[in-house]
Parts: structure tokens; C-alpha cells; sequence
């Protein structure tokens, strides 16, 4: 009895030292798991750094609106000449939604470049003496645009294809000469007297535009 009391007891002692060395073996496994688990997570951070980075360097700054124009008497200037400005203009987020709208109103079916020579007359004739000096008072001037006249311009909400070539146009961006002060389409205009009485410019989609 005592011979087979000792090999149970050592038997137990046997058992107990394998189930500690099997409970002592897991940490080492789950840390390793871990650790497996972890890699794909650090190597797939930079990867969405990199798409961020790419994305950002896509983005045109012309696309965002200047605070200050600069011009001289017979152009609107880069923001890298406005040493050579006569005077500046502050552009208030009024003045952006304004541009943005009146070029929708008048050219949503036109090419881009047609959009942003609407804005590049509004433009011009804000730095003209012969025109209001605040982008509302030339767009809001009795007789001058159509959309204004019958109601379109208060209805219209600007598309993004109007909202960059306003933008563009702000930035500098020109599609006809900066002595270019009218347009109007043949087809639909009902007074063909600038027509008649300025010299033609160019014609971009429907619109001719005039000096």
C-alpha cells in the first residue's frame, strides 16, 4: 500500500507539472498572436497616409476663393503682381455666392470656359470706372442681366461646375480679354444693340462676347 500511495502521489506531482507548463506556454502564445494579428495594422497605416497625401496634392488651389483682389487700371491682377495694383478689392462670402449664382443663371448649359468668361465680365466691370464698384451693384444694375430681370437669379443654386469657374475666374483665370464688358446669345437676346454698337470679342457655346 505504501509503494502504491507514492506512485499516485507522484503521478499527481507529474500531472500538475505538465498542466503548469501548459498554462505557463499559453502568454507566449497569445502575445505571438497578438503580435501576428498587430503587423497588418502597421503596415496598412502608411498606405492610408499615402492615399490622404495623394488626394491632398490632387486638390486646385485656384478653386478656392481670394480674400483681396488686386487690379490695375485695365486688368485684374495675380495675387504675385499686386505690387503693380492701383486698388483692391475685399471679396466677402456675398460676393463669392453672388458671382457663383449669376454665372449659373446665365450659362448652366454653356462649356466651362464659357462660365468662367461670365464671371471674367463681371469682373471687368468691377474694375471699371464706367460700372458699380462692388460685384452686388454690377450684378443688381437695371438692364444689364437677364436672369436678374425676370427672377431666375434669386431661384438658381449654383452647380459645381459654376461654383469653379467663379472661383477660377476670382483666382485669375480669363477666358476673354479684361476689356471684354458684354455678352449676350443671338438666338434668345431680344436687344441686339451691343451687338450692333461693341466689337466682338469671341464666341464661346450660345454666348458672343463684346468689347
Amino acid at each position: 500500500m505504501p509503494l502504491r500511495l507514492q506512485n499516485v502521489n507522484n503521478f499527481n506531482l507529474w500531472k500538475n507539472k505538465t498542466n503548469s507548463i501548459l498554462i505557463e506556454s499559453l502568454p507566449a502564445q497569445s502575445s505571438q498572436a497578438k503580435t501576428r494579428l498587430a503587423a497588418p495594422q502597421q503596415i496598412a497605416e502608411p498606405k492610408a497616409a499615402k492615399v490622404e497625401a495623394s488626394h491632398q496634392k490632387e486638390l486646385n488651389p485656384q478653386l478656392t476663393p481670394p480674400k483681396t483682389l488686386f487690379f490695375s487700371r485695365t486688368k485684374l491682377l495675380s495675387p504675385s503682381e499686386q505690387n503693380q495694383s492701383t486698388w483692391q478689392y475685399n471679396v466677402s462670402a456675398d460676393d463669392v455666392l453672388l458671382l457663383q449664382r449669376i454665372v449659373m443663371a446665365e450659362a448652366e448649359g454653356e462649356p466651362y470656359q464659357g462660365k468662367i468668361a461670365v464671371a471674367n465680365v463681371v469682373l471687368n466691370r468691377l474694375r471699371s470706372a464706367n460700372f458699380p464698384n462692388t460685384i452686388k451693384k454690377v450684378i443688381y444694375q437695371k438692364y444689364q442681366f437677364s436672369p436678374v430681370a425676370n427672377g431666375r437669379f434669386d431661384r438658381v443654386k449654383p452647380n459645381q461646375d459654376s461654383i469653379h469657374a467663379a472661383n477660377e475666374a476670382l483666382n485669375g483665370k480669363k477666358a476673354v480679354t479684361d476689356d471684354t464688358y458684354y455678352f449676350l446669345s443671338l438666338k434668345l437676346a431680344d436687344d441686339l444693340t451691343v451687338h450692333h454698337t461693341r466689337t466682338f470679342e469671341k464666341r464661346i457655346g450660345n454666348h458672343s462676347f463684346y468689347k
